[in-house]
């Protein structure tokens, strides 16, 4: 995400072990996307919260849920 473009938020949704974070740090770390992981912050709920103040931020998000 440069400086020109709006915040982005790709979601990945599968079972643990599919390969989520592996995408996202081979793909989108590189590129400056926040991750937010369902498995570190425990809840759905607590998934959004992190994912609407990072885009108020100006950040681009990847997020992995279950």
């Amino acid at each position: 995400p440069g400086e020109d473009r709006k915040p982005e938020l790709v979601l990945f949704v599968g079972l643990p072990a599919m390969g989520k974070s592996t995408l996202y740090r081979r793909h989108f770390e590189p590129l400056g996307y926040i991750h937010i992981n369902q498995d570190i912050l425990g809840t759905r709920d607590k998934c959004v919260k992190r994912v609407c103040e990072e885009l108020q931020a100006g950040s681009s998000a990847v997020v992995g849920m279950l």
